[in-house]
């Protein structure tokens, strides 16, 4: 669906990331790095997740994927993708450390937000690690994430506030940026 689709933007460069998939790689390609990386990943139970992480890559169904996901409605289908990608940081920190960088968290949408809020419990059970980078705000996106890890006893919250620089040290940033 659109919804799906709109929220998948932000989404789909760490499922890329993830299956090795390229920009330039055709649909065909695509689906093949997601099935074969899903198998490794999954095994037998591969089927049962690379429908909905194809929905994010927005990736066209076909045979037996459409018909997961042909008659579920946006909600059903979100929380599809939801249990999909905790399934997958959950297997993917199995095999190795996994840090999950969210850079501009002040600008993020509120399905990021969610979503965070869905696998940050992950972080205390798993190789899974967040490093929400944002402007000093107390506002929303931010104290819900912080609301939600302060309610894990489970995982760990270290934050550290940078002081903002001084005007000799902006000008010296500018200049070094802009030349």
């Amino acid at each position: 669906t659109d919804e799906i689709r709109k929220w998948a933007q932000d989404k789909i460069e760490i499922l890329k990331q993830c299956f090795g998939i390229d920009d330039n790689d055709a649909e065909a390609q695509a689906w093949r790095k997601l099935e074969q990386g899903c198998e490794e990943l999954f095994g037998a139970r591969a089927d049962e997740i690379v429908p909905y992480l194809a929905t994010v890559l927005a990736l066209e169904m076909i045979g037996e994927h459409e018909q997961r996901v042909k008659y579920l409605d946006p909600q059903a289908l979100g929380r599809q993708v939801f249990l999909s990608m905790r399934q997958l940081f959950e297997q993917l920190a199995k095999r190795q450390p996994v840090l999950l960088l969210m850079e501009d968290w002040h600008w993020v949408d509120q399905s990021s937000v969610a979503l965070c809020e869905h696998l940050l419990a992950l972080a205390g059970s798993s190789g899974l690690l967040f490093w929400f980078v944002s402007r000093a705000d107390p506002g929303e996106p931010t104290a819900r994430i912080q609301a939600v890890a302060g309610a894990e006893p489970a995982v760990p919250v270290q934050q550290i506030a940078l002081t903002p620089l001084a005007e000799d040290q902006s000008n010296l940033l500018l200049a070094n940026l802009v030349g």
